[in-house]
Order: structure tokens, then sequence, then C-alpha cells
């Protein structure tokens, strides 16, 4: 297993320098009103996945109902965006939610 995955924050508390965005999504959580839509972005290693496999957990999202997307990889971003919005619309196969 590689190192960044075996010692990869599992907890909100774990993650560091993130603390102004783990304070808003801990509000949200404890309040109950997520937004429709979160974008994560930022430079590389700033711990976005972390933090959006973070959310999946705490949300009770099942890996069925969880993907991830690199936007700076993709040919056609229209495209990326057509396709996610027409799997969004789809119930959650397996969990609570679909990220």
């Amino acid at each position: 297993m590689e190192l960044y995955r075996k010692h990869r924050p599992t907890s909100f508390k774990e993650v560091l320098g993130q603390e102004e965005i783990i304070g808003n999504l801990t509000k949200l959580l404890k309040n109950g009103g997520l937004p429709h839509v979160l974008l994560l972005s930022g430079p590389s290693g700033t711990g976005k996945t972390t933090i959006a496999r973070i959310l999946k957990a705490k949300l009770g999202c099942s890996d069925r109902d969880y993907e991830e997307k690199n936007c700076g990889s993709v040919d056609s971003p229209i495209g990326m965006i057509r396709s996610i919005d027409g799997r969004m619309r789809l119930s959650p196969m397996a969990g609570k939610c679909r990220i």
C-alpha cells in the first residue's frame, strides 16, 4: 500500500491546514443543511480527495455511489458535466446519498 494511502486522514480532526472548510462542513453536517453541490478545488496535495472521502463516510454513502473526477485531465469538460448531471439524477444504489 502506498504511504499516502496508508496514512490518509480518516476524520476531519486529522486533516491539517484546512480549518476553514472543515469548520464549515462540520457546521453544515450538524445543522443538516448540506448544499446540493459542493465543489472542492485547489492545488494538488491540499486535501480535496481526502475531505471528499471523509464526507462520504460521514454521509453514509456507499462505494458504489461514490465517484471521483479529475477535471484537469478531461478532454471534454462539457461532456463530463452532462455525464455527472445524468447520473446524479438517479437514486443511490446502496447508500443514503450519491457523491
